[in-house]
């Protein structure tokens, strides 16, 4: 929903009044401190920070001198989000327009290609979820699609005013964003002809989000630090595309959904919250999902084993830790149980790292992933009793704390099935779902409403052969 405050001219960016008054600056690691911002420094940043009303930044630009800008080929007021547990970036306002005649200053900006193909502009949203700050690094915020030779940065030279620039609003701030911040403003790019024509083929192009980093002085562009991974945000140049990119935005981001693996077509899709409480450690079952799931030809390769296809099982799970130890949820082992056969959960279809720890006090979400073989779901396991079983290990350098404690513990203690229990150097927890079918697959392996009943056994009864 647009914000009722965009009916004027400009307008101040929420927050801008808490960076204001955090005018000394941000304290980096390396022994030395910030000098406080100056007046003119001050002033400076809240101007840039007025971001103006997209209707007159769209007369600005194509009252450019060193670019025609005519025609608008597509334009977008939905928001398209890639989230993550520490931060997200959010495209509510996308629009794409024709460019022609680039003068050869602005080659750069183009990717030196011959000839100038659209600019694309788009209203960006960056918050900061975690519970400390960091540097976000807005200049490897590139744009990029499948084929392309070279990503593309965002451009300054294409923006037409003096303020409202997303780019040049963080790098003012040396990127920082404290916990809790919010950040708006506009990001320009520019796309070569060949650009355009490639992604117009595709219907879509993607913006590569780098992970914020806890330092200044970090290494800038790693694909993974300890606020999340690198990942791609969806972008549509159509309107069947911006369909398709806004139903995954609504399934859980599992590898396949976040990184575009194929398309999902759910069978089953619940909203659980059922709860595992212990000790002070919480586990949610926040929703679970079964789909069919059709891959890209790029990734066909990967499911080649499954020769009937493939259906998708995917959890996903907060983790709320007000115990002791610190856990690593992704770590641990994920067993779905159906009729009594087991399936592991497989890490290649996550986008999630191992490693990540949950300290006493701070919660997680993340997601568990099963393949199952179509046919075999289709005979055996459609519409049946799910068991999901997930292993929680403890930090290895807290085990031997945690070994000794537990000598002490009461070998009695009755646990049921609904609660965690407690290994030397793990927790254990366990849900059960039985799926409500949207969707069912046949016995021709296709997706319908509801499985036609036959009196093929009562039939089969009731021939049999007469005999003496």
């Amino acid at each position: 929903m647009k914000k009722q405050i965009k009916q004027v001219i400009y307008k101040l960016v929420a927050l801008a009044s808490v960076t204001l008054l955090a005018a000394c600056g941000p304290k980096v690691e390396t022994g030395s401190q910030d000098q406080p911002l100056t007046s003119s420094e001050t002033k400076s940043q809240a101007k840039l920070k007025l971001v103006p009303e997209f209707n007159q930044l769209e007369a600005d630009l194509k009252k450019a001198d060193k670019v025609d800008v005519s025609s608008t080929l597509f334009q977008s007021q939905d928001a398209f989000h890639m989230s993550q547990n520490a931060f997200e970036v959010i495209v509510d306002d996308l629009r794409v327009y024709k460019a022609d005649n680039a003068d050869q200053s602005l080659a750069n900006e183009f990717n030196h290609e011959t000839k100038a193909g659209a600019v694309v502009v788009m209203h960006t949203t960056i918050k900061n979820n975690a519970k400390e700050d960091f540097y976000f690094p807005i200049e490897e915020l590139r744009l990029s699609y499948e084929e392309a030779a070279a990503k593309v940065y965002p451009s300054s030279a294409l923006y037409p005013e003096s303020s409202g620039n997303l780019t040049e609003i963080l790098l003012a701030n040396k990127g920082l964003l404290k916990a809790g911040d919010v950040v708006e403003g506009y990001l320009v790019y520019g796309l070569g002809q060949d650009s355009l024509q490639t992604i117009n083929k595709n219907g879509y192009f993607y913006l590569t989000v780098v992970p914020p980093k806890a330092n200044q002085n970090d290494l800038v562009g790693t694909s993974q630090s300890e606020f999340g991974m690198e990942q791609k945000l969806f972008l549509p140049i159509n309107e069947s595309q911006s369909q398709q990119i806004l139903a995954n935005d609504k399934l859980i981001q599992d590898r396949l959904v976040s990184e575009w693996w194929g398309n999902k077509t759910l069978l089953a899709q619940e909203e659980l919250n059922q709860e595992v409480n212990q000790e002070g450690l919480k586990v949610k079952l926040k929703r679970m999902e079964i789909a069919d799931f059709e891959p890209h030809d790029a990734y066909k390769d990967s499911f080649q084993n499954f020769v009937y296809g493939q259906i998708i099982v995917t959890a996903e799970l907060e983790l709320i830790n007000e115990s002791q130890e610190t856990i690593l949820p992704v770590d641990g082992m994920a067993t779905l149980e159906i009729e009594g056969e087991p399936i592991n959960s497989d890490y290649v279809l996550i986008n999630e790292s191992y490693g990540q720890a949950v300290k006493p006090g701070e919660s997680m979400r993340f997601i568990k992933v099963f393949a199952l073989d179509k046919k075999h779901y289709q005979t055996v396991w459609q519409d049946k009793k799910m068991s999901l079983q997930i292993d929680l290990p403890v930090q290895s350098d807290q085990i031997e704390n945690q070994a000794s404690q537990s000598e002490s513990t009461d070998d009695t203690q009755n646990v049921t099935s609904d609660q965690a229990a407690v290994s030397e150097n793990s927790y254990f927890v366990e849900f059960e779902w039985i799926p409500t079918l949207k969707l069912f697959i046949d016995d021709q392996l296709n997706r319908v409403d509801e499985l036609e009943t036959t009196s093929q056994e009562n039939n089969s009864d009731t021939t049999t052969t007469e005999t003496d």
